[in-house]
């Protein structure tokens, strides 16, 4: 496994350059999984767990809506419509392309539809709001979520830094769904996160 140092909350706006990835082992995911499951922070289950197999950025999670989510279509999908900025400013996606369809599987709908009646209620039908409702901050997700689940799963280096950014996240999604098996329709999700459990 690669190994490589990790700096304190910041922002990622350089590190692309400077850090090599860190791709966890489907174990290590497990870890994760399990101990978010039974953190004290209630979205931290369904947040951590929308990021890993739907690769939507921080900034794009902070933003989703209820309205962004179809749930109960025979093949559920999440639309990328907007982000919030590191001030939580909620506006367009960083590119073009970054408007986009993602499936879904159906462990990750069942999480998310267990998480919906305890969401925090929000003017703007956030998701992941902040408890007033209002966009979250990348420092609480990073202090209060975040940091002490992958401490907590073991994943830091011998200086105490962690090996794991939330960034990181995106590349264990693009992983799986390179990794799956072909699916019978090209709209319908093949991967089963069971084995995460």
């Amino acid at each position: 496994m690669l190994k490589i140092a990790r700096r304190r909350f910041g922002s990622d706006k350089n590190s692309r350059h400077d850090e090599a990835r860190y791709f966890p082992s489907k174990a290590e995911l497990a870890l994760i999984i399990k101990h978010a499951k039974s953190f004290p922070h209630k979205a931290a289950y369904p947040l951590i767990s929308c990021a890993i197999f739907t690769g939507l950025r921080q900034g794009e999670l902070r933003a989703l809506t209820w309205d962004d989510v179809n749930l109960h279509d025979p093949f559920p999908q999440i639309q990328v419509r907007r982000r919030a900025d590191p001030w939580g400013r909620i506006g367009s996606p960083k590119t073009a392309a970054s408007r986009r369809t993602v499936p879904i599987g159906p462990r990750l709908v069942q999480i998310l539809k267990e998480w919906e009646p305890k969401c925090p209620s929000s003017d703007l039908r956030l998701m992941f709001p902040n408890g007033k409702g209002k966009v979250e901050s990348t420092a609480n997700i990073w202090n209060r979520i975040w940091e002490p689940i992958v401490r907590q799963s073991g994943l830091t280096n011998p200086d105490g830094t962690i090996r794991l950014r939330f960034h990181d996240l995106r590349h264990v999604a693009a992983s799986l769904f390179m990794n799956k098996d072909r699916p019978q329709s090209e709209s319908k999700p093949s991967w089963d996160t069971r084995a995460f459990r």
